[in-house]
C-alpha cells in the first residue's frame, strides 16, 4: 500500500500576517514548495493516481480548492517555478463571482481565467456546483 500524501490549500496570501486556518502565506507556500523539489518529491494530478504502481514513495499530490484568485496571482507563479503539478476544483456556481462562505471576501476566478490556466502545471476538477 502506497502512503501518498496529499496537501490541500484554499487561499493563499501575500503577508504572514494574514496567514491563518484555511489561508497561507505565499512565504509559507514556497517553503513548502521549495522543501518537496529539494527532497526529491514528484507531483501527480488527481487524474494520474488510477495507476498508483507507476507512483514512487517520493510522491505528493496538491491541491487547491475554490479556484480563488489569489491562488491564481500567488500559487501559479510557484506551481511553475518549482515545477510541480497541482489540481484545482471548482465550485462551478460561484465562477466569476465572490464566494460566499468567507462572506465574499474572496474573488473566484472567471472562465477566461480558468481557461488561461497552464494545462502543464494545473488540473481542473470538479469541487461541487453550490459549494456544499
Amino acid at each position: 500500500m502506497l502512503n501518498l500524501p496529499i496537501l490541500m490549500y484554499h487561499n493563499v496570501t501575500s503577508s504572514d500576517d494574514e496567514s491563518s486556518d484555511l489561508t497561507i502565506s505565499i512565504q509559507k507556500l514556497e517553503a513548502q514548495l521549495h522543501f518537496l523539489v529539494n527532497h526529491n518529491y514528484t507531483s501527480y494530478f488527481v487524474s494520474e493516481l488510477e495507476n498508483t504502481n507507476s507512483i514512487s514513495d517520493k510522491s505528493v499530490v496538491l491541491t487547491f480548492d475554490d479556484v480563488t484568485q489569489n491562488q491564481l496571482e500567488f500559487a501559479l507563479p510557484l506551481l511553475k517555478k518549482y515545477n510541480i503539478k497541482a489540481t484545482f476544483f471548482i465550485p462551478f456556481s460561484y465562477v466569476g463571482k465572490s464566494d460566499l462562505w468567507n462572506d465574499g471576501a474572496e474573488k473566484i476566478m472567471t472562465i477566461e481565467q480558468l481557461k488561461s490556466l497552464d494545462p502543464e502545471f494545473v488540473e481542473l476538477g470538479h469541487h461541487s456546483y453550490f459549494h456544499r
